[in-house]
Parts: C-alpha cells; sequence; structure tokens
C-alpha cells in the first residue's frame, strides 16, 4: 500500500514549455528531500498521454507525469485559461502545435500550479502565479511539507472509498492519479 503524508502536484502547462522542463528538473533534484518528508510527487499535463511520457523521459523523472485531455483536475481549481488569438498564430508560426500535444482543438491550457494536499483532500498550500514565468522554489515546497508532517495519505486506499461513494471530487481525481497515467471523472 502506498501511503505518504502528502501529495505535492504540480500542474503544468506542457512539456514544450521550456520553464516548466526547468520546474520539472528542479523538482527531481530534491526528489529525495521531498520523499523523505512522506510526499507523494505527481505532474499533471494537458498533453496526450504520449506527450506526458516524453515530457516524463526527456527530464529524467522518477515521478509521473501524467495526461489530462480534458482539464478536468485544472477546471476544479479554476485554473484553465483560453489562449488568446495571437499567441495561436505565433506558436502556429514557429511550428508549436498545442493542439496536436493536447488532443484537442481547444486551445486552452491550465495555469502553471503549484499544490500540497492533505489525506482529506485539503490543500494546504497552493501557488498559481500569474506570471508564468514565476515557478515554486523546491526548498518552498520543502518547508511546507515539514510544516505538515502529521498529514497522512493513502492513494490506494482512495479505491475502496471511491466504491462506496465516499470521497469528495478532488479526492476522485486523486483516485484516478493513482490508477491510470490519464486523469478522468468517469
Amino acid at each position: 500500500m502506498t501511503r505518504a503524508r502528502s501529495c505535492y502536484l504540480n500542474v503544468l502547462p506542457g512539456g514544450w514549455c521550456p520553464y516548466c522542463n526547468l520546474e520539472l528538473r528542479a523538482y527531481e533534484r530534491e526528489i529525495d528531500r521531498i520523499r523523505a518528508q512522506g510526499a507523494t510527487v505527481i505532474a499533471i499535463s494537458p498533453e496526450t498521454p504520449d506527450f506526458a511520457e516524453r515530457t516524463a523521459n526527456k527530464n529524467e523523472l522518477s515521478f509521473p507525469v501524467l495526461s489530462e485531455v480534458d482539464l478536468y483536475v485544472s477546471r476544479q481549481f479554476d485554473s484553465v485559461f483560453d489562449l488568446p488569438d495571437y499567441l495561436i498564430e505565433i506558436y502556429k508560426a514557429s511550428g508549436l502545435d498545442v493542439a496536436k500535444h493536447n488532443g484537442n482543438e481547444d486551445w486552452q491550457l491550465p495555469k502553471p500550479a503549484t499544490f500540497i494536499i492533505d489525506t482529506n483532500g485539503v490543500i494546504r498550500f497552493a501557488e498559481v502565479p500569474s506570471d508564468y514565468t514565476k515557478r515554486v522554489d523546491p526548498e518552498h515546497i520543502l518547508q511546507n511539507l515539514e510544516q505538515n508532517k502529521s498529514m497522512k495519505i493513502d492513494l490506494n486506499g482512495l479505491a475502496s472509498l471511491y466504491l462506496l461513494g465516499e470521497v469528495r471530487p478532488f479526492e476522485v481525481s486523486l483516485y484516478f492519479v493513482s490508477r491510470s497515467t490519464r486523469l478522468s471523472h468517469s
């Protein structure tokens, strides 16, 4: 059974984003210290499972980058935005096909976000910067994990609660995170 005191959740626009890759690598460098605090690390991207796996592989991550094509979890955090037309044209002109990466024509992305969530689905730390180039330093996450040492989260146990109908929407999402590489709300 997988037990952790908390879940560190990182939401990123995609592996095509250089700031996202730098952030993922920074957390990978600190992964042993994060896990020593009892945290489970999960990254979520709106990319298709194939592109999410490429992101994890190219950054040599020991934690998963999960696919959230429908942006269900990001919508729960009210952190989805539509790319403006001028930016879509810039991306297309540069050869970046966000629609292909994300498996749809929505041209929507999650705002980069960082969360620490406890066993009750309570968000103990959240940062959703308005400037996508600003990311949370791993040291700050480690300090927050230290402050919340008493939290316990049992990712596998959520399966039983889900089947009994005793979980909240975010916990259902965590259940799917622990069971597949694609987030879903079905």
